[in-house]
């Protein structure tokens, strides 16, 4: 069975998200966060496959230490939705392309999973160390690629979310990766058992109050696309402030609580 849900748009396009749906699903317009199965993921234990991982289980986290898993959410995506939706299509990001030689082997995202950015030219254009971009922003970097040429060809595949309490730097072929963020547009999409299981894992939903703010800063799109055009221009990987020490700082805390501003309210339609 084959389910076609159209997305619903927001003004920042760079936080939309779409349904949470366990099973065959075909997407219109659609924009998915996610890796693809195959993918390892660092855990406490060693690396393990995306597909391996279940509720319960523990990944390690970019700046140490590490987080239970509170759901594995997954969906595949037959070779015919993926030959009509480009949108759909993984960004292959080669070993060693993002800088450090990272990622540590080949590694396949949706075109809007975000990365992890840390460079001079971050630093001078944001103020900050670190940054979230989405992959398809990084295409044309070397050794950075969509596969949707010759996608009518591209076998089925399989895209997973993992859900932690927070948004969280983790851990993909060894490159930092973004966890799967709830935000409003992923969760007025979802069906109503789908978000009755979001706020029971985080109440303030119910009140329209996101549970933690993103992991790191995601620039609007026009200052995306002016980072990668001065990545380009300077040669620089998209890692190039990668050390040592980057590696094994302590993250900043966050608050528990992300509230919008006065004014502002997270709207969660009703589901079907």
């Amino acid at each position: 069975v084959q389910m076609h849900i159209q997305e619903e748009q927001s003004a920042n396009a760079e936080t939309d998200h779409l349904n949470e749906t366990v099973g065959v699903v075909a997407f219109e317009n659609g924009k998915i966060h996610c890796l693809v199965a195959g993918s390892s993921v660092s855990t406490p234990t060693g690396a393990r496959q995306v597909e391996t991982l279940r509720e319960g289980d523990e990944v390690s986290l970019w700046h140490g230490g590490q987080a239970i898993l509170r759901k594995v959410l997954h969906r595949r995506m037959s070779a015919e939705a993926l030959a009509q939706g480009a949108k759909l299509v993984p960004v292959k990001i080669q070993t060693g392309a993002l800088g450090q030689g990272l990622p540590e082997r080949d590694l396949l995202v949706s075109p809007q999973h975000r990365m992890m950015i840390s460079s001079p030219v971050v630093q001078r254009m944001f103020d900050t160390d670190e940054i979230l971009i989405p992959a398809h922003r990084l295409v044309g970097l070397p050794g950075i690629s969509s596969l949707a040429e010759g996608v009518a060809e591209m076998p089925e595949i399989t895209y997973y979310h993992l859900v932690l309490d927070r948004h969280e730097i983790i851990l993909a072929e060894g490159a930092p990766t973004e966890s799967f963020y709830p935000g409003p547009q992923a969760l007025s999409s979802l069906s109503r058992d789908q978000r009755d299981e979001f706020i029971a894992l985080f109440p303030c939903l119910a009140q329209g109050i996101l549970p933690y703010p993103p992991a790191r800063p995601v620039p609007e799109a026009r200052r995306q696309k002016a980072l990668i055009r001065r990545l380009a221009k300077n040669r620089q990987p998209a890692l190039a402030a990668l050390s040592p020490r980057l590696r094994q700082r302590q993250a900043k805390p966050w608050p528990a609580l992300f509230v919008p501003k006065p004014g502002q309210r997270i709207i969660l339609n009703s589901g079907p």
